[in-house]
């Protein structure tokens, strides 16, 4: 399953350490919108999230690196209603290795 949304969530093996790094970059087309749509808009996408993963099995590796995005993604929601994170920058997340993370690089790479 796709995460379609207000960023491009990149995945990065750290070479040497047990863990990844995600990259979260604001797609252009939302960093355009002005502060209130920004803040609709991403809340929307939580919105919709939540529905596809309810949808998926609970043993689905889809699901669970769907679920450690919604996690990071509900973090920055206060952050971009308030106009206070750097759209134009990539936020990195450093994750221990664990299941849900290599799901989530299993999701993000396996998609064209």
């Amino acid at each position: 399953m796709d995460i379609n949304g207000p960023m491009r969530i990149g995945v990065l093996h750290i070479d040497g350490a047990d863990g990844w790094e995600l990259h979260f970059d604001f797609r252009e087309e939302f960093q355009a919108l002005d502060l209130q749509q920004q803040a609709e808009e991403f809340q929307r996408y939580l919105t919709t999230l939540a529905s596809e993963i309810a949808s998926l099995p609970e043993d689905d590796r889809d699901r669970q690196g769907m679920l450690l995005v919604q996690q990071l993604s509900e973090q920055l929601l206060e952050y971009i209603a308030l106009g206070d994170l750097a759209l134009n920058e990539t936020i990195k997340v450093q994750v221990e290795q664990s299941a849900a993370v290599t799901s989530l690089s299993d999701l993000i790479n396996s998609r064209p």
